[in-house]
């Protein structure tokens, strides 16, 4: 009960870091590294070592001495350079860690804010703020289960006994799980590129988890830019899932550009922008006239309302 209290439900201060959990408290922000990087905490030989213990001085410079149970390479490699990167911002100091109750203003534990937050949900997912943007709810959805590596692609459905083509139906040469199919994919690599650039973003895609890439992809900024990053990626998400469904059940397929502007004309649209692009335009007067066709009704009418609807 005391790690549900205080670990998920708490951020520190650090100090000299001697009451502070290296992986599983949040101390270089919202997020703990065992959350942001979770091939690398899986690893590690010490999982629940204090930060003071895997710190050591040399030369009146402070190192770290963070070990792991086998060789880092490739992918591993990188995400260990960006974690240090990361825990060299914090500045320590010869003061006790101070913890803070995320739940009250004042940042001290009650019995009723944990009360409050127990009904509220239970323990609360690391990207929550998935729930906070004006997308469609099934788009969400279906995110949020991408977040946790929840959709049923073909690997999760053979351990349930369902068993399809293991082959990726996008790039036909690996097998499909989350992270192939959403990140490291050769057909999906062009699209995350090409966000990359309309975000104006150098935040690498090459992760090992959809969950890894939000939290890296949204933290460090606020308002429209934190908004218009994880609209995007929601966006990207749903678009790839629908064409992988499409693809295995209806076999029906997309370019790479094509669903690159699929993804563009959603994520605009759902961010309210009154420039909607004219490809989008296109598809409003697309889809109004074949519902006039269909019901019988004049769709003509400068005053009728037109909605893009999601396939």
């Amino acid at each position: 009960m005391g790690k549900i209290v205080c670990g998920s439900n708490s951020q520190v201060v650090v100090g000299n870091g001697d009451q502070t959990l290296f992986w599983l408290d949040k101390w270089v922000g919202s997020s703990t590294l065992a959350s942001m990087f979770p091939s690398l905490f899986s690893l590690s030989s010490s999982p629940s070592a204090f930060i003071s213990s895997l710190r050591f001085k040399e030369n009146s410079i402070w190192r770290w001495e963070i070990h792991f149970r086998i060789q880092l390479t490739g992918d591993l490699v990188f995400q260990y350079f960006n974690m240090l990167n990361i825990i060299n911002s914090v500045s320590f100091n010869d003061y006790e860690d101070k913890r803070e109750w995320l739940w009250e203003a004042n940042k001290f534990f009650s019995v009723k804010s944990f009360y409050h937050f127990l009904i509220d949900g239970g323990l609360r997912f690391d990207c929550s703020n998935l729930w906070e943007l004006t997308i469609p709810l099934k788009v969400k959805f279906v995110v949020w289960l991408a977040l946790r590596n929840g959709l049923n692609t073909t690997d999760i459905l053979a351990k349930k006994g369902i068993i399809l083509q293991r082959t990726c139906c996008l790039c036909t040469k690996s097998d499909e799980d989350h992270s192939h199919l959403f990140l490291k994919c050769e057909f999906v690599y062009s699209i995350w590129r090409s966000l990359q650039f309309k975000l104006n973003t150098d935040k690498d895609f090459s992760l090992s988890s959809v969950k890894e890439v939000w939290i890296q992809w949204t933290s460090g900024y606020k308002g429209d830019s934190n908004l218009k990053r994880r609209v995007f990626i929601c966006s990207l998400i749903w678009c790839l899932w629908q064409e992988r469904n499409d693809r295995i059940f209806s076999d029906k397929k997309k370019s790479s550009l094509t669903l690159l502007n699929k993804i563009v004309t959603f994520s605009t649209f759902w961010l309210g922008s009154e420039g909607i692009s004219a490809r989008a335009a296109r598809l409003q007067a697309r889809r109004r006239k074949r519902a006039a066709a269909a019901k019988g009704v004049d769709f003509g009418s400068k005053d009728t309302a037109t909605v893009i609807q999601l396939e």
